[in-house]
């Protein structure tokens, strides 16, 4: 039994339907809401389109793209014409 009281359920999810879901993530707005829906945990929803698409680039991250838009331009800015 698990500790809520509850047993707890493992189930297992095809590639197609985590394809699908993959999918649908791409045109929701809100990805809990979806979650909530097909009664998963959120982060299992990223976890599938890690494993389906890849991390994205560290770089392209919006933290690390705005750091590295400034030193361009300032290695562009430094640079003799």
């Amino acid at each position: 039994m698990a500790k809520n009281g509850k047993e707890s359920k493992v189930r297992r999810h095809t590639v197609e339907f985590k394809r699908q879901v993959v999918e649908r993530m791409k045109t929701c707005e809100n990805i809990g809401a979806l979650a909530r829906e097909l009664k998963l945990q959120r982060k299992l929803l990223y976890t599938w389109k890690y494993q389906l698409e890849g991390r994205p680039n560290r770089d392209m991250r919006i933290g690390n793209y705005r750091r590295r838009s400034q030193r361009e331009t300032l290695t562009r800015l430094r640079s003799p014409s």
